[in-house]
């Protein structure tokens, strides 16, 4: 069987065509003036009473979701609908059900059988949506067909018979289904909880092949579960998938089930599932009320366009599992991801089925399951398959307790064929243990692909090329003009510096035995403007510089200091700046380059202190100068690192002190790059925990004063010792508070440091865990020297012996120095001084060798004296 698209272009305003294993073809009536009408079977209406009576004979803890009312039919073309007769002798027969209220329809032949020549249609009105034509290539043993659901309360059948056929058509419509979830409804909705996660979201990014064993199914027109094709000892394709056994317990479920294959976003959060890639029909070969599983063969193995993957297994006996992955479809959504990085241990379900034999997760980190999730499968750190989801009590509002079936268990507790995925995973009993995945379409000749990141490019950072290729290729091949370095191999390339803006041009070319193939993109880099200033802890009076930092040639640099006197500069410097009022104050650099500008705002940058001296202030980040940052968006579910649904409350990038010197935390940047205004001001929590992960102390910034992509230093009310490890970061209100997010270094890579943390609760958690890379926070520490007195930070050197001295100032802050000689009768000397930053070279004219004293004088502070020792050529 294959996969085909009907397409159809004609005058009528046909929205969508949707594509099943179907074959090519329309329904005449779209193409032939009928004269009759297709007449209306209305179905009984359906009251809130009786499908809230239906719903509530079954189990709440199992996690099958029930979104259709069945309704028994026994409608047939013998008896139905209208036959019309066309001049050249073929028929057309026409039967349309509507059925009040319904968000969408579905049919389950219990009879289908065509002859040649014949074909099926199903369309709901106007040809909105189309599906077939299904022929007698889609019978099925049973004689069972089930369809998907069209959207809408009404749909036409149509059959048509070629002249001279063998025989007439058999078909009964045996049910129809009510849908009054609207999860087929022509309006999308969001069908599963807020906490989820779509799978092409970054925490599904190492589990890409996995994804594409994962399938969600209608059973019996008005259950959806979920499920995983299952690979063999002998890796031979055959289509197998593991479910529960709630889902499909008998030979009429698997029968009446319609599988769905590639129903999930194409990016993360954005663009809508396509329900194009379907399979009806199965057979069941295994399952047992005993243990929750079961194991269908599909009607037909899954065609190359349905992507799929015959997932490997783990059927070892251990007591416990460090950290799980299930991929499902919670409330027949597009595929999503949950994780727990919990210890999974033996659990007892109840509910009939025997007692602890199922992994309990006591909590679900990202994600959770939901109605609909059922059947899923539970993915070892091997990516392996070790359960199936039967249910429990967790949600996004309480997520906790969920109970998968141990496939350890279902592998041979029964011994009958029929109880046991034993004799159908390892038919020549090989004895295997456990079993890789696999791909039935991954052979032959290799197809070159990557990703670039990040999509903007600055000079001078890193850039990171990702191996994409299908058709497991041996060896890769990269070329880089232009870049550093320009030639590289392998399948995790070292990431590329540009060290000039400019196009540039990435290649790859892969092979193995079968075959090679090349690919090419192009990618743009730019320049980006940047500044330095020399100081930003300084006393009144203290001269600073502002200097140009920027990559490229920049055509103007203006600057701007809100508060100076004066506020406004120009050109990329060095640019002396006096500050004399004690306070903090805001640097605004604007950057004109050839192709566009740009203003680097940063609040608070520069604090006067109302003392007389001080030690100086280091900056300290995890971020390197060749890092882009950015941040990640999980649609309406996440912005990291800042707004979320997903339960974490707070960001933390970690730092150390590993040096033997004592510095204070007196201030923290953070890079914000989205704010929202709200009318009762939004205050970000800026936070320092201890080793212990303790906080010891809370500012705010009030978010609302700041603009959008800026810097802003929180000088801390009361500095802090800077510890061996401290972690600071940023706590998060609610997300109905509003939507804030800094930035992070974009992925690493899995040989790249990290250093920022997720915390949920009383939970951290390493990025790594929340979006699957290696990142730190764009966050600086502003750091201060710490002494008792500030006389130890001051040393005078020996240049020479003939009175050369260079006075070192080190970390300090001061307005002004001023220096004396004396001889030790009190006589003052002729002295030469040359300043340079903190250094000052001193040359002492003394008339004969002997000690001297060298008196300093910073601002109020009482004289600084030293003895210095002169010896005369």
């Amino acid at each position: 069987m294959r996969k085909l698209f009907l397409s159809i272009i004609f005058s009528f305003p046909i929205l969508s065509v949707l594509a099943q294993v179907e074959s090519p073809g329309s329904p005449w009536s779209l193409t032939t003036k009928l004269k009759s009408q297709s007449p209306v079977f209305q179905l009984d209406p359906l009251s809130d009473r009786q499908i809230k009576s239906y719903s509530g004979q079954f189990q709440d803890r199992l996690k099958s979701m029930l979104f259709a009312y069945p309704i028994m039919t026994s409608l047939t073309p013998m008896k139905d609908g209208v036959w019309e007769e066309l001049p050249d002798g073929r028929r057309v027969w026409r039967l349309t059900i509507s059925s009040s209220g319904a968000r969408s329809l579905n049919i389950i032949f219990h009879r289908f059988h065509l002859p040649d020549g014949a074909s099926m249609y199903l369309y709901t009105p106007g040809y909105k949506v189309v599906r077939g034509a299904f022929t007698r290539i889609n019978e099925l043993p049973s004689g069972v067909l089930a369809t998907v659901p069209l959207p809408g309360d009404q749909l036409t059948v149509e059959l048509n018979v070629s002249a001279g056929t063998a025989f007439d058509p058999h078909v009964i419509i045996g049910q129809v289904s009510h849908d009054f979830k609207g999860f087929f409804s022509e309006t999308e909705i969001e069908k599963s909880g807020y906490c989820n996660v779509d799978i092409n979201c970054p925490p599904g990014a190492d589990w890409q092949i996995e994804k594409r064993a994962v399938v969600k199914f209608i059973r019996g027109g008005v259950w959806l579960c979920s499920g995983t094709l299952i690979n063999t000892s002998q890796n031979s394709g055959r289509p197998l998938l593991l479910t529960a056994n709630h889902c499909i317990a008998l030979d009429w479920h698997a029968e009446q089930s319609v599988f769905y294959f590639r129903y999930e976003k194409p990016d993360c959060g954005t663009g809508a599932g396509s329900l194009q890639y379907s399979l009806s029909g199965s057979k069941l070969l295994a399952t047992t009320s005993q243990i929750d599983f079961c194991l269908v063969e599909l009607s037909s193995a899954p065609p190359k366009s349905y992507d799929p993957y015959y997932a490997g297994w783990d059927r070892r006996v251990v007591s416990y599992l460090d950290s799980v992955v299930c991929i499902h479809h919670p409330g027949g959504d597009v595929k999503k991801i949950s994780k727990t990085y919990h210890r999974v241990v033996t659990g007892d379900f109840g509910g009939g089925f025997d007692a602890n034999t199922h992994w309990k997760i006591s909590q679900w980190d990202l994600g959770t399951t939901e109605p609909g999730s059922s059947g899923s499968g539970l993915f070892n750190t091997d990516h392996r398959l070790v359960g199936d989801l039967t249910g429990g009590d967790a949600s996004c509002d309480y997520n906790f307790n969920d109970y998968f079936q141990k496939l350890s268990i279902s592998w041979d507790r029964y011994p009958d064929s029929s109880n046991q995925l034993q004799c159908w995973l390892d038919p020549l009993k090989t004895g295997v243990m456990t079993m890789n995945g696999y791909d039935p379409y991954g052979g032959g000749k290799p197809l070159a692909n990557f990703s670039i990141r990040p999509d903007l490019i600055q000079t001078g950072k890193k850039v990171y090329f990702t191996e994409k290729s299908t058709g497991l290729p041996a060896t890769w091949a990269w070329n880089i003009p232009g870049g550093v370095p320009d030639h590289l191999s392998g399948d995790r390339p070292a990431p590329v510096v540009f060290p000039e803006s400019g196009q540039y041009f990435a290649s790859l070319t892969v092979a193995n035995s079968m075959g090679r193939d090349s690919t090419r993109q192009s990618l743009r880099v730019f320049d980006y403007p940047d500044g330095n200033v020399s100081e930003n802890r300084i006393v009144p009076g203290r001269t600073i510089e502002l200097t140009d930092a920027s990559t490229g040639s920049p055509l103007s640099v203006n600057w701007k200091i809100p508060n100076a006197n004066p506020s406004i500069y120009a050109g990329a410097g060095p640019i002396s700046l006096t500050l004399t009022d004690p306070g903090e104050y805001t640097t605004e650099q604007i950057v004109e380059f050839p192709e566009y500008s740009d203003t680097l705002v940063h609040y608070n940058r520069i604090k006067v202190l109302s003392d007389n001296i001080a030690f100086r202030s280091v900056t300290v980040t995890n971020i390197a100068k060749d890092d882009h940052t950015g941040f990640f968006t999980m649609g309406a579910q996440a912005y990291i690192p800042g707004s979320n649904s997903l339960g974490i409350t707070a960001f933390a990038d970690s730092f150390r002190n590993s040096g033997d010197t004592a510095y204070m935390i007196t201030g923290i940047t953070i890079h914000l790059e989205r704010l929202s205004k709200w009318a009762g001001g939004y205050y970000l929590p800026v936070v320092v925990w201890n080793a212990q992960r303790q906080p010891v102390i809370r500012d705010s910034i009030l978010l609302s004063d700041l603009r959008q992509d800026c810097r802003a230093t929180i000088w801390l009310k009361s500095p802090v010792n800077f510890d061996t490890l401290n972690y600071v970061g940023f706590e998060i209100k609610p997300w109905d508070q509003g939507t804030f997010y800094s930035k992070m270094a974009i992925d690493r890579g899995s040989n790249g440091v990290n250093t920022a943390f997720a915390i949920k609760g009383n939970q951290w958690q390493p990025m790594t865990d929340v979006v699957g890379f290696h990142t730190s926070l764009d966050i600086g520490l502003e750091t201060a020297y710490l002494k008792n007195s500030y006389a130890q930070e001051i040393s005078i050197l020996k240049s020479s012996n003939n009175g050369q001295f260079q006075v070192d100032l080190g970390k300090l802050v001061f307005k002004s120095v001023r220096v004396a000689v004396f001889s030790l009768t009190g006589q003052q000397l002729t002295t030469e001084t040359e300043k340079t930053g903190n250094i000052i070279d001193l040359h002492i004219q003394a008339p004969v060798s002997g000690i001297y004293l060298v008196r300093l004088l910073i601002d109020d502070l009482p004289p600084f004296t030293q003895k210095v020792l002169i010896v005369k050529d």
